[in-house]
């Protein structure tokens, strides 16, 4: 359960209004850490108690992260093919299947076909993927078709509602936004648009759409690990102002 879920039953089970709920929540959460600063210990019999423990620093070996390429430039630019790169900062493999099914549904209904994919790597969850639109066997149409999706998917996230798309599309891409709601960092590049959301520090989440410029396009397909961190990704793209 996720801070969003945790307010909505709150305001289920109290009968306050989730604006309401959110101050309450906020409030605790502000003077748990304020008393904790100080050294002190919360407790709230037949709950829990809450306290700073002191641990021995672990020093972790990172892993090098390598990214084998399963596709070649030759082939992409033969096929007219498009490319798709995911990340999800999770190894849920329940909330991995969520994603996966709500996502390949949306390339359906847009009417892509995957011609070719990688294997999933685990850790946190990388997966490459290389579509073309069904009925018509250009380039200009897939890339279409991406713009589509995030055209689609940047509305329903602001809004919340299916606007502009038909009920099929629109349950598709609600459906692929809410398989996300419980991972916080999540980086999907649509050939050459990014789709980046991550949470702030109050659990808020941000999803924001960007163009890659030609440059960014070609280092992202030549390094794939630049993924695995959306916000650092995020706060580079934000100085480069190629935010929307």
């Amino acid at each position: 359960m996720n801070k969003k879920q945790l307010i909505d039953a709150m305001a289920k089970e109290s009968g306050l209004t989730k604006k309401d709920a959110k101050k309450a929540l906020d409030a605790f959460i502000k003077t748990t850490n304020n008393a904790l600063k100080k050294g002190d210990r919360v407790t709230l019999m037949g709950f829990g108690s809450f306290a700073v423990a002191e641990r021995k620093t672990r020093v972790k070996k990172q892993k090098t992260i390598e990214i084998e390429p399963f596709y070649t430039d030759k082939e992409l630019i033969e096929a007219g093919d498009s490319l798709i790169q995911i990340f999800l900062d999770t190894s849920n493999k329940e909330y991995v299947e969520d994603f996966i099914i709500s996502f390949y549904n949306t390339l359906a209904v847009y009417d892509l076909n995957v011609i070719k994919e990688s294997n999933e790597k685990w850790g946190s969850w990388f997966k490459q993927l290389i579509v073309k639109a069904k009925k018509i066997k250009d380039s200009e149409q897939t890339k279409k078709k991406l713009e589509e999706i995030n055209h689609a998917a940047k509305n329903y996230s602001i809004n919340r509602v299916q606007a502009e798309i038909d009920d099929k599309k629109g349950n598709a891409i609600a459906n692929m936004i809410k398989s996300i709601d419980s991972i916080k960092n999540v980086a999907i590049q649509l050939e050459e648009i990014l789709l980046i959301k991550v949470f702030d520090d109050e659990e808020n989440s941000t999803l924001v759409s960007i163009t890659l410029t030609e440059d960014d396009y070609i280092k992202l397909k030549k390094n794939p690990k630049l993924l695995y961190n959306p916000r650092k990704l995020l706060e580079i793209m934000a100085a480069n102002k190629q935010v929307k």
